[in-house]
């Protein structure tokens, strides 16, 4: 994963496992690496892996049990709700940037279904 300077490196990992999850990638309720392990992988400090399973916990999208494991949860309709608000964050950005630049509209959507359609 190539990290980016504009957004802190915890929430760019956040936002990578949400991704995994919502396409499916990662399957609910499974097991999350140890956060050493992770850090590893990710090749950051263990403190930020350790500040991603805080956050990650906060939004409900894991559950911690003690002395078992970090584990995604496994709640299909939370999930949903999840790849909704992601889907609604992509349509307000992109909706954002079309108005700022001034684009019409029309010509938008019409390449907007093309492009879906392929």
């Amino acid at each position: 994963m190539e990290f980016h300077g504009d957004v802190p490196i915890y929430l760019q990992i956040v936002n990578n496992i949400k991704a995994n999850i919502t396409s499916g990638k990662w399957e609910l309720g499974m097991r999350m690496p140890s956060q050493r392990d992770y850090a590893k992988e990710m090749k950051v400090n263990p403190n930020t892996i350790s500040k991603v399973y805080q956050e990650l916990e906060r939004l409900e999208i894991v559950e911690t049990l003690r002395g078992v494991g970090t584990f995604i949860v496994n709640d299909e309709a939370f999930i949903a709700r999840l790849k909704f608000e992601e889907l609604e964050k992509m349509v307000v950005d992109i909706a954002t940037e079309v108005k700022q630049k001034g684009y019409d509209i029309e010509k938008f959507m019409e390449a907007l279904r093309e492009e879906l359609e392929k």
